[in-house]
């Protein structure tokens, strides 16, 4: 999994950095590629590249603020979160998986189901037939999980 981060505060100073670190620190621990741009008082730092763009799971973007350039994540989900939370509750609302992303961003929680957002860009982009077994190959799911996506994209 590959996780993409922008955090920025109001004042852009201390929170802006430890966001970041908080949240390099939990993606690193989990196994998980990381890559977090900061806008803070001193401009941009650690900018996200074209390349850092490719392959990109989901970006993770603080809310408090408006993100520069954030029309660059066109096609990749983007969850928000609250700095304060990134930064104090980290380790407990941040829970990724090889499917799924869920931030908990309060009483309840915003779930994205990145497995069929891949599903539907290889249907999209296939030039040919996908069987069920192919795609429950390139996913690493069982033929079951596709059946239930599939039937789940039929009703959106």
């Amino acid at each position: 999994m590959k996780i993409l981060g922008v955090t920025s505060c109001p004042t852009g100073i201390a929170h802006t950095y430890m966001a970041a670190e908080a949240l390099e620190k939990e993606a690193k621990a989990r196994g998980y590629e990381v890559k977090v741009e900061t806008q803070g008082s001193i401009g941009i730092e650690n900018e996200i590249t074209e390349e850092d763009l490719e392959g990109a799971t989901v970006v993770i973007i603080t809310k408090e603020t408006a993100i520069k350039g954030q029309d660059r994540f066109k096609g990749i989900p983007i969850v928000k979160v609250s700095i304060g939370d990134l930064i104090k509750k980290n380790g407990k609302n941040f829970r990724c998986s090889r499917s799924k992303i869920k931030v908990n961003l309060g009483w309840g929680g915003k779930t994205m189901d990145i497995r069929l957002k891949k599903l539907l860009e290889i249907l999209l982009n296939s030039r040919d037939y996908k069987t069920v077994d192919q795609l429950a190959e390139i996913l690493n799911v069982s033929n079951r999980t596709i059946r239930n996506d599939l039937d789940k994209l039929e009703k959106k």
